[in-house]
């Protein structure tokens, strides 16, 4: 029997009583697709679980988590907020093994067939082991063929194969927040595997929005890391946007742009070493802060 776990990664104030309606539809959603899947598939058989790491150790969240869904879904604590990345490798250690594993945002829900469709894009033959779902109502630049084939995937929600997850170590603990997928999703690459991008797997991701340019509000929390990520992946696999990356921000003369790159060079990276002239442009390419252009 084939299995198949959701994993999501619960973070401080998960109690706060709008976060617990939307991981109680998280959770809910979960539940639908599953239920489609092992309705329809017939190539597999596929066994469920969500797992949730309640990292602010909140007897509330995990109240949630056993009460709105009937998958009875296993909960792992954590010592403290490990990051996303990290947390998932947690659950995944504590959980043992899977052939399939699905890493998603708590913030979002999955449509009843977004499972099903991640699934058979991973079932056609193509070598692919990493497909990921397309967010609503906002999603990130990027390019793709004309199979769907992309450089790097989003940590919101895709579904990868567990022995290859395994095989090339997990998420990196280096990215506490943000850029910890892009990395994943590129390691998967260069160890010769595919990466798709699956327009008809939605999900649906709960985001601020700015009100004047109906673009999304990023927290302080989220721009910090978001920069600090996007500066972790262009030192490890696109110097030659590093070095504008950088420069840009020290000429900003603000001090929060100034703290990013001070804890940037207090983190030490033997990957981006050992990588050498096998990084550049074509192994991740970077357009400003972005990792691909927008289609519109």
């Amino acid at each position: 029997m084939k299995t198949l776990r959701l994993q999501t990664v619960l973070y401080e104030g998960a109690t706060a009583v709008a976060n617990r309606a939307l991981l109680a539809a998280h959770l809910l959603a979960a539940q639908r697709s599953a239920a489609y899947l092992t309705s329809r598939t017939q190539a597999f058989e596929v066994s469920i679980g969500i797992a949730c790491a309640d990292q602010a150790s909140q007897d509330a969240a995990s109240d949630v988590v056993r009460s709105v869904t009937s998958m009875r879904p296993e909960v792992v604590r954590l010592p403290g907020n490990v990051g996303h990345g990290q947390g998932h490798n947690r659950l995944w250690e504590a959980l043992g093994p899977t052939d399939f594993l699905v890493i998603q945002n708590p913030d979002g829900q999955l449509a009843f067939d977004t499972l099903t469709q991640l699934m058979r894009a991973l079932a056609d033959g193509a070598n692919i082991a990493l497909a990921e779902a397309r967010q609503l109502p906002f999603d990130h630049p990027k390019a793709y063929t004309e199979n769907g084939e992309v450089v790097w995937a989003s940590g919101a929600c895709f579904m990868v194969e567990g022995r290859v997850f395994s095989e090339v170590g997990g998420f990196d603990p280096l990215f506490f927040l943000h850029g910890d997928d892009v990395d994943l999703a590129v390691r998967i690459r260069l160890a010769g595997h595919g990466i798709r991008y699956v327009p008809s797997a939605r999900f649906f991701h709960a985001k601020d929005i700015d009100c004047g340019s109906g673009r999304i509000a990023p927290s302080a929390r989220e721009s910090h890391y978001g920069r600090l990520g996007a500066l972790l992946l262009a030192r490890r696999y696109n110097p030659r946007a590093l070095s504008h990356m950088t420069r840009e921000l020290r000429h900003s003369r603000d001090p929060e742009a100034i703290a990013i790159l001070e804890e940037l060079r207090s983190l030490d990276d033997p990957l981006a070493s050992a990588l050498g002239a096998a990084s550049g442009p074509s192994v991740l390419p970077i357009h400003g802060w972005d990792f691909g252009r927008h289609r519109y």
